[in-house]
């Protein structure tokens, strides 16, 4: 992925944290709205055949050299960081009114030398969300400045196939552009799947939305400006052939034992977190469980393993995957990586596959006492 597309996701989709150093955005074109007395950031919003785009929200970021240093992680890191309050620069906000024309209070417009102007269209009909739009531009404090047209992209996507693999679809924005997809759930935000191209068109694996509602976004980058086209909904993902298999705990350098079946966490359940016991030799006394640092999933016959998803509210930092296939040897795979739909779902992919019986989600630093993971699924 390009520095600028990662900026732009970062700015459009999860905080609003801008790019220094961007080139001076290009002129506007058409008429010209009427200059705000009071505004000295003002232009408009269109939908992509020209109509005024008045159900739409307009904000803008403004980056000072301070917010630069501070917010240099957080882009780095797709703007994770830019959900902690404070952190990242505050979106002012612009009312729209006739002809998509909007503009910023002049009190509210700090003399900065970047601001990045984003705009929301409402969803329609049968969307999780609706077009985006951003501009990024260089600021002349203490004038009024237009910014160019906020002007939506609304292209037909189209989704064909189904099972683990889809292939999403769309015409080609004006003059090129670099595209990637990102996924949204019906409770989640816009999360990156990964998949980035110059063409018009990219396989997507289902996998790891199994049978969640999710919809598909196609995002554009072109010069300054950043398009997020309407989602479109996804057919539902296949079930992992780890659904219903018993799970095993235990500790490195210690034999695994199995837990009570059935086991909450393949039971198809992807948000409920459960703890996962093991049989209580008393069963007339309490049975305090003891922490662990595996959790292993049973296919009950060695098998090809090219996928593991699991799932946890909590924090992951130290957490691997691990195959075996006797249950006394591991080996560490992949790299996990969120890309689906919910911050929750951690995804380790295995090129080329592995063949094992067990699938195991490893922390030597925390354990997984409690209630600590909704799900673990492997394909």
């Amino acid at each position: 992925m390009s520095r600028r597309l990662l900026v732009f996701l970062t700015v459009l989709l999860l905080a609003g944290c801008a790019y220094q150093d961007m080139p001076s955005a290009p002129e506007p074109t058409g008429p010209a709205p009427e200059p705000v007395p009071s505004g000295v950031l003002y232009g408009r919003v269109l939908r992509q055949d020209g109509r005024a785009a008045t159900r739409s929200t307009v904000q803008a970021y403004q980056v000072s050299d301070e917010d630069t240093v501070r917010t240099g992680f957080a882009m780095f890191s797709l703007g994770l960081f830019c959900l902690v309050p404070g952190f990242c620069p505050s979106p002012v906000p612009a009312k729209v009114g006739d002809g998509g024309r909007f503009a910023f209070p002049a009190e509210k417009i700090k003399p900065v030398k970047h601001i990045t102007v984003t705009a929301r269209h409402a969803a329609e009909d049968g969307q999780l969300a609706g077009a985006e739009v951003a501009v990024s531009l260089e600021h002349d404090p203490g004038t009024q400045q237009r910014v160019p047209d906020l002007r939506y992209w609304e292209p037909p996507v189209r989704v064909d196939g189904s099972g683990d693999r889809v292939t999403v679809s769309w015409p080609e924005l004006p003059g090129g552009a670099e595209y990637a997809l990102w996924t949204l759930a019906e409770r989640g935000q816009p999360q990156p799947t990964g998949v980035t191209t110059r063409s018009t068109r990219a396989v997507l694996d289902l996998r790891p939305y199994e049978d969640q509602p999710t919809a598909v976004i196609v995002v554009a980058s072109a010069k300054n400006f950043l398009y997020r086209a309407g989602s479109v909904a996804l057919p539902a993902g296949s079930v992992p052939p780890s659904r219903g298999a018993g799970c095993l705990v235990g500790d490195a350098g210690k034999a695994l034992v199995r837990a009570v079946s059935p086991c909450a966490l393949t039971d198809g359940d992807l948000t409920t977190n459960a703890e996962v016991r093991t049989p209580c030799p008393d069963a007339a006394s309490a049975c305090p469980q003891p922490t662990r640092h595996r959790i292993c999933v049973d296919l009950a016959t060695a098998r090809s393993v090219s996928l593991v998803v699991y799932r946890t509210p909590f924090l992951s930092d130290g957490t691997i995957v691990e195959l075996s296939t006797d249950g006394k040897r591991f080996r560490s795979v992949g790299h996990t990586a969120r890309e689906a739909a919910s911050d929750d779902v951690q995804v380790t992919r295995i090129s080329p596959p592995i063949t094992a019986r067990l699938a195991c989600v490893r922390n030597d630093r925390f354990g997984f006492a409690g209630s600590v993971l909704d799900e673990i699924s492997v394909w």
